[in-house]
């Protein structure tokens, strides 16, 4: 077995070279003007020389020159790997340089990249045209060149997008090249073993001069040349791997830099795509460090974290090597989904897709709102469908065993299946607003959809077809089509539930008026109330869930919730609330400076008294009434709400319509919505009407409740009068509950 001394010893000599040469660099620096100036997106507040990176680049160099010298001819580097570093960092060496002292375009930066990438490439360092990957064998052929220059351009730029504070890019490195020396080792190539130790050296002797506070940057330079030695490293040995994860392996050692790379172009490709400004290669201050001092981390503690994550990536590719594919496999699944919650937990808002309504987006694009994409959609969904049941049925998954198969019935059943959906009046309807008759009514098309493609095949191919095929095809085609036409309705609701926008709001009571008004200020964002939960005096409710939201307890916890849960409002639901325990809701507001609102199918507003003991005078606007607005019209038995908004075409031309079937007269006794018909655009669906009940008896003196719909107080709560604030709410004691 080889010394480790000797293994070892090249390293060394290349920290000491490090660490004589950088004060030299550093005063050219500053000689040729590559000075590192303060400004919005830096950390640092006075300038610092950079080019740092020359020096450890010309030790790595002179070192690797002299390593079979330096290790007694123990080992040697392989000379096509310093060819083609040599070759193919000249170009990426040169560009940084140069941006290190004036500014260069970033696609002029990118071209150099691109050029080294393909000139490394070209002289050797590539993937092998097979791979070994948790076990098997994948052949990617003529593959293996594009994706051995996409993997160095992205090491290679992952290290310099990273490298924004003070000791950060080089310790990753410094972690990443002792992890590779040590897997090299391990599986006996001592020749790259040695190599990654001479840039672990190299980066250890710059080391000092870079941790906080910097007294010299790596600059373009050096982080780009790091990254592409380290991108060629893991070419070179990560294709001859057999074991565990193989392939995937250096992707695990480059983890941190690699996640932060692929962050910031999805984020910013995404902000693209939504606001139409910006490129992925416009500087921000959003990557993962400037994410961890925004949460509050200070700078020493922010780069020891990274430090610390980047080993247990390192730690994680060595552990592989003695595992099972199937145990690696698993390894990996785990770690994308630690991953995701550390993404979720640095508050990248870009990717909060279903609370911000971007996936609705997608929805409004002309191409997906045209009739025929749908039925594009459900023949592919026929496609998929007849794949499946018979996979399942034959648990044969081979393309060459189940094509012929799987086209049959393709050709078959799918111009049968948009026939049926068109005369089941699928492609007419909106889908916006689908409720449970119109997901029924894709049962019943879905169901004669699959009998009357069944009989065709059965009648007009000489295949044998088992009955239970198209039960499987039958259950999955259902599931794809009743998932594309709920799919808005779903992710709407997210949007609007995880939506973080309006004042919070308490419900007071948790029956169905309660889960009926939760609904309607989630689904109207115009109201600016959202629901945090209920409070309900009944205490089998308590710690119950409630479309959604949590039922905290009884009222006497009023003051503790209304605290816990940051709540300035609270609404009570129901006119069954017994009197004291209005009392208590009102004193409790009256404490902790919250509105009280009153909807009992309807809304009620009580002004407190002026100093004379009278009511307090409305101003005119409040008693309007505004159709468009859809306001309350007073008719004998108490005011109702005449028209509403409809959800179709945004009109408020919904009125209420009668029940047509015996399914509706059904639903009709089981929900608390009402079917409503749009005189503008036809539609017909079902609502919650919003119809003025019986109004609070309050005392004499100060009684008074107006037929002011919801929205028009919540228009007006920036005024002394609107804000449904009680002062005290008194009950008369003798009033009905």
């Amino acid at each position: 077995m080889i010394e480790i001394a000797w293994l070892v010893l090249p390293g060394l000599v290349a920290a000491a070279g490090t660490l004589a040469i950088t004060p030299l660099v550093a005063r050219l620096a500053v000689l040729v003007g590559a000075v590192d100036l303060p400004g919005d997106r830096k950390i640092h507040h006075e300038p610092i020389p950079r080019l740092g990176g020359v020096g450890v680049v010309l030790a790595i160099a002179a070192t690797l020159s002299w390593a079979s010298w330096l290790s007694g001819g123990r080992w040697q580097v392989p000379t096509h790997l310093l060819v083609g570093i040599g070759f193919g960092v000249l170009p990426i060496l040169t560009i940084s340089i140069a941006d290190d002292i004036r500014s260069v375009r970033a696609s002029t930066k990118f071209l150099a990249h691109l050029l080294g990438a393909a000139t490394a490439v070209s002289l050797g360092i590539s993937l092998a045209p097979v791979v070994h990957l948790f076990g098997y064998e994948v052949h990617i052929g003529w593959l293996a060149g594009p994706l051995s220059i996409l993997w160095m351009l992205g090491v290679t730029n992952a290290f310099n997008l990273i490298d924004g504070l003070d000791g950060l890019s080089t310790g990753l490195a410094l972690i990443a090249a002792v992890s590779m020396a040590l897997v090299f080792a391990l599986v006996g190539q001592w020749g790259m073993a040695g190599s990654s130790l001479v840039l672990a050296g190299a980066l250890f002797g710059f080391l000092p001069y870079n941790i906080h506070p910097a007294r010299l940057f790596l600059g373009d330079s050096g982080a780009t040349a790091i990254g592409f030695c380290l991108a060629a490293f893991a070419l070179r040995g990560g294709s001859t791997l057999s074991t565990g994860l193989a392939v995937l392996l250096p992707v695990l050692i480059l983890g941190l830099p690699l996640a932060d790379m692929v962050i910031t172009v999805l984020r910013r490709t995404l902000h693209r795509l939504e606001y139409h400004t910006g490129s992925i290669f416009d500087p921000d201050r959003n990557h993962i460090h400037h994410r961890l001092l925004a949460l509050g981390v200070h700078h020493h503690h922010a780069v020891l974290t990274l430090y610390g994550a980047a080993v247990a990536f390192a730690a994680t590719a060595l552990i592989s090597l003695f595992l099972s594919a199937r145990e690696a496999a698993l390894l990996v699944v785990a770690l994308l989904g630690a991953g995701v919650v550390a993404v979720h937990r640095l508050g990248y808002d870009e990717f909060a897709l279903f609370r911000r309504g971007t996936v609705l987006k997608v929805y409004e694009l002309r191409t997906v709102k045209r009739g025929f994409f749908i039925i594009l959609v459900d023949i592919g969904f026929v496609f998929v469908a007849a794949s499946l049941s018979v996979g399942l049925k034959t648990d044969v998954w081979t393309p060459q065993a189940m094509g012929a198969l799987v086209f049959e019935m393709t050709v078959i059943v799918a111009p049968i299946t948009v026939a049926v959906f068109w005369l089941c009046r699928m492609y007419r309807d909106s889908w916006r607003v689908a409720g449970l008759q119109d997901l029924t009514r894709v049962a019943i098309a879905s169901s004669i959809a699959t009998l009357a493609g069944a009989s065709c095949l059965l009648l007009l191919t000489p295949s044998q077809y088992s009955p239970s095929l198209f039960v499987i095809y039958g259950i999955v085609s259902l599931l794809l089509t009743a998932s594309s036409r709920a799919s808005y309705v779903i992710l709407q609701h997210t949007t609007l539930r995880s939506s973080h926008r309006g004042e919070p709001v308490l419900i007071y009571g948790a029956g169905r008026r309660g889960a009926a008004a939760a609904r309607e200020l989630f689904s109207n964002q115009a109201l600016n109330l959202r629901p945090v939960g209920f409070i309900d005096d009944d205490p089998s409710k308590r710690g119950r869930i409630v479309t959604g939201l949590p039922v905290f307890g009884p009222g006497r916890d009023l003051e503790h919730t209304l605290a816990t849960t940051g709540s300035a409002s609270i609404l009570i639901s129901s006119g069954k609330i017994a009197i004291h325990h209005l009392d208590r809701a009102t004193e409790a507001c009256r404490r902790s400076g919250a509105k009280l609102f009153h909807l009992d199918l309807g809304v009620h507003r009580i002004d407190r008294e002026d100093e004379r003991g009278q009511p307090s005078p409305v101003p005119a606007h409040a008693r309007m009434h505004t159709r468009a607005a859809g306001a309350f019209t007073a008719v004998e038995g108490g005011p109702h709400l005449d028209s509403q908004t409809c959800p179709s075409c945004t009109t408020s031309l919904a009125r209420r319509s009668r029940a047509r079937n015996v399914f509706e007269r059904f639903r009709k006794l089981r929900t608390d919505k009402r079917l409503y018909r749009c005189d503008a655009c036809g539609w017909r669906g079902w609502l919650t009407p919003l119809e003025v009940g019986t109004p609070l008896n309050i005392d004499n003196s100060m009684s008074l409740s107006f037929d002011v719909p919801l929205s028009d107080l919540v228009e007006h709560a920036h005024e002394p009068f609107a804000p449904l604030v009680l002062g005290e709410l008194r009950r008369s004691r003798g009033a009905p509950s």
